[in-house]
């Protein structure tokens, strides 16, 4: 598992409790193409699950990365769909949140 997922199991991650009458959603997209082979890493998958994916192709078309890194030259970005807004009423964003940082301080183990 990634380091900013520390601390975190995968079904910690489902959910995000945005407070009373808000839906809970633990992200708001995902990066659909990601190239690992240039700048982009992806640091999460995702995938919406649905029982009339069958075939791998159907898979790769509703999956992607809520959380991807980008590297360029000695500077690193993290891009994240995740819903970090959530950090003041939800424990788990607030981890996700804080390694998030913790990772861009270390330079992402460079």
């Amino acid at each position: 598992m990634r380091p900013i997922f520390d601390g975190l199991e995968p079904l910690d991650l489902a959910w995000f409790d945005m407070g009373r009458g808000k839906i809970p959603i633990a992200c708001t997209g995902r990066y659909l193409t990601v190239n690992p082979a240039r700048e982009a890493q992806p640091l999460a998958d995702e995938c919406d699950p649905h029982g009339y994916l069958t075939k791998p192709g159907d898979i790769l078309k509703d999956s992607g990365h809520p959380v991807v890194e980008i590297r360029m030259g000695k500077g690193l970005v993290v891009a994240s769909e995740m819903n970090l807004g959530a950090k003041d009423i939800d424990p788990v964003a607030g981890r996700v949140l804080a390694n998030m940082v913790r990772y861009l301080e270390g330079a992402g183990g460079r």
